[in-house]
């Protein structure tokens, strides 16, 4: 008989060590789905998108903002449109604006606001999204509204 060793791995996703938890208490208030936390330069992290069931009615356009100092969310600036399955489709800038690729086009978060940087003409879910050099964006593929494969591509120039 063969024996195989069993590795085991502990991730800390907390922090430092001695870093205090966040209180039981603490909560996005709704609960949401297929959205996604991307970091921003100050530190907090920004929550968008998503949907709180699945139906094409509970997609949301709203965001929130978590301050880890405080382990607390405040709602932030909303989105033009609803976003989901977009884990892949939020890029950070050289400059420290977000990209947020999903839905119908791309709009940049800046600022504390959303504003919309390019449209396209199909629905997309589950987009990637990828920052050039140049500081252009390239949105590829996805499913459309009707959860077909596309192979649509979008590039929002710098700007």
């Amino acid at each position: 008989m063969r024996h195989v060793p069993i590795v085991l791995v502990a991730l800390v996703l907390a922090g430092c060590a001695g870093d205090p938890p966040l209180p039981d208490s603490t909560t996005m208030r709704v609960a949401r789905a297929a959205h996604t936390a991307t970091p921003l330069p100050d530190g907090r992290a920004l929550v968008i998108g998503g949907q709180t069931a699945d139906d094409a009615e509970a997609r949301l356009a709203t965001t929130l903002l978590f301050d880890p100092r405080g382990g607390r969310f405040t709602p932030a600036a909303p989105m033009a449109e609803p976003r989901y399955k977009i884990s892949d489709a939020v890029v950070a800038l050289p400059d420290g604006r977000l990209a947020v690729a999903g839905g119908y086009g791309v709009e940049v978060y800046a600022d504390g606001r959303f504003s919309a940087a390019a449209r396209g003409t199909v629905e997309r879910q589950y987009p990637a999204a990828a920052p050039l050099p140049d500081g252009s964006v390239l949105v590829t593929g996805g499913y459309d509204d009707r959860t077909r494969v596309t192979a649509t591509v979008l590039l929002v120039r710098a700007g």
